[in-house]
Parts: C-alpha cells; structure tokens; sequence
C-alpha cells in the first residue's frame, strides 16, 4: 500500500509546477535534443506572425500589488497488484504577489506570498484518515512566499524559495510556475491576433525530471491585455526517485492538457487562467509495478 501511496503523490506533485497543459493537438513532443540545458531560460520559436501588429514584452512597475485566488481540483486512481487507491483533492487558496524590482534591462521580480489554504479530500485516502495530512498541508504552505525573476519576455531567470519545508517548498515553486501570475514565454518576433509560437523548456518537482513544450495561441490583444489558448505535452524518462520514504523507479510519465489564459504585459500580477491537465504515469517500487491516472482542473483570477 505504501507505494500506492507515493504514486498517488507523484501523480499530485508532477503537474503543479506547468504554467499550462496540451490535450491530444496543438503541438507534439520534440525529441529531447531539441530542448534547451536543464537551468537554462526556455526556448521559444514563432510558428505563426498573425497580423503582427507588435512585439509583447512585460513592464511592470515596482511596488504594485494584486491578490490572487487559486482554485484547484485533483483526482487520481492509482492500481497495484490488484489494489487500487483512489485520492481526490480540492484546494482553495489565495496569495498575495508584489513587483518588488524593476530592472533598466527590463528584468523585474516578483515575490509571492499564500495568504490562506482551504483543503478538501475524498477518496480512499480520506477513508483512511487523509483528512489531518490535508490540514496539515495547509497548515503548512500559508506564509511560504517566492520569489521569481524574470526576463521582459516572461522568461524565468531564477527563483528563491522561504520556509524550511522541502516538500512545501517543491509545491509552492509548482504554484508559482503555474497559478501565481501568468507568466508566459513571449516570442521575439513582433505578433498580432492569430499569432502562434511554441515554447520548450523543463520540469523538476519532487526530483522528477521532465521535458514540457506548449504552444501559444494569441487570441486577442487590447492594450496591455493578451488573450490566449495554450495546449501542452510532457514526459519524463525512466528515472529513480524517493517518494513518500519509498525509492520508486519511474518508467514512464506523459501530460497533456488545455487551457485559456489572459495576461496582463504591464501588471504581470493579474491575469485569469481556466487550465485542465491529465497525468498517467507507470512505475516500479518494492518489485511490483504500479499504474497511475491523474486529471487536473486549475482556475486563477485576481479580484
């Protein structure tokens, strides 16, 4: 049962750190190749212009501030030896982010900080007493804050992490990636409505190692206000990893999703998201293998 358990983790803690998700179009997985260094800032390539009407880049000013309301719902079944563990996970949290630095290159940081965490839990693992891990998570993720420094064209640069909590830390670096404030990779390339370029880059949550590439689509720009549809696939190699005190060799993991997104290129702290993502993943941990499915509802939008 106990890696039943960690794969029910892995199938929570993977997909946090996406800032969006592809489901069955838009763009396939390049071969790994094609991705830039593990560290390094993502690599985007303009697929389509559109009209072309600019070139996008953030510019925020410091000291402005917003709140941000996440809503997430996780389910997940995981199947071993004839066993199966079903988990299903609501969180409802808010966060305060701030623009501390602005930068003459264009470079600013933002530094985010969860107010407050409400969790709901179903499934097996409530019926097995889940409910006081889940409270005890909150507990745990309010007052963790980030900071994130970022390039012009949303490209992250680096990120400092508060708190002494590692597990705590790996999922909050998932919410900023993915929740905090709708940074999105900006192509080079002046664009216009239509516009479409992809963006490879890399995962590591949990000391899981994936490669992630989405593709943009611009929908509509009025003003500072973009508008866009993102689709996304990811996967991991075979690797080994601790999980919830169990050494778990990962023999296959692949993500897909959609979403909608709306950014703002002059105050990056707001924004809205509306992303789904689906999870499957297999795995061998104490010599039996280990199947697990994971979907993924995340909604943000700041007051």
């Amino acid at each position: 049962m106990r890696h039943l358990r960690a794969l029910v983790w892995l199938s929570l803690v993977c997909p946090l750190p996406l800032t969006a998700c592809g489901k069955g179009g838009g763009i396939d997985l390049p071969e790994a190749r094609a991705f830039p260094p593990p560290g390094a800032p993502e690599a985007t390539t303009l697929v389509s212009a559109g009209t072309g009407e600019r070139v996008l880049r953030f510019a925020p000013k410091a000291d402005t501030s917003d709140k941000v309301r996440v809503d997430a719902t996780v389910s997940s079944i995981a199947k071993a030896g004839g066993q199966s563990m079903t988990f299903e996970l609501g969180l409802d949290l808010t966060m305060a982010s701030r623009v501390e630095e602005v930068e003459a290159d264009g470079r600013f940081r933002v530094r985010s900080v969860i107010d407050d965490v409400k969790t709901r839990l179903g499934g097996d693992l409530a019926k097995m007493g889940g409910e006081s891990a889940a409270s005890m998570m909150a507990d745990m993720m309010k007052g963790i804050a980030t900071a994130v420094t970022l390039d012009s064209r949303g490209r992250m640069l680096g990120m400092q992490l508060e708190g002494d909590n590692p597990v705590m830390q790996q999922m909050q670096m998932g919410f900023d990636r993915g929740f905090q404030s709708g940074f999105v990779p900006l192509p080079e390339e002046a664009v216009g409505p239509g516009a479409e370029w992809d963006v490879l880059g890399h995962m590591d949550s949990m000391g899981v190692k994936a490669r992630l590439a989405a593709r943009y689509k611009l929908v509509a720009l009025e003003g500072s206000r973009a508008t866009l549809e993102v689709t996304m696939r990811g996967a991991a190699d075979p690797q080994a990893t601790e999980m919830q005190g169990a050494i778990v060799e990962l023999e296959r993991l692949a993500i897909t999703g959609s979403g909608t997104m709306t950014i703002d290129l002059e105050r990056p702290t707001r924004g809205e998201m509306d992303l789904t993502l689906e999870l499957t993943a297999a795995m061998e941990a104490q010599g039996q293998s280990a199947d697990a499915e994971m979907s993924m509802r995340m909604k943000a939008h700041t007051p």
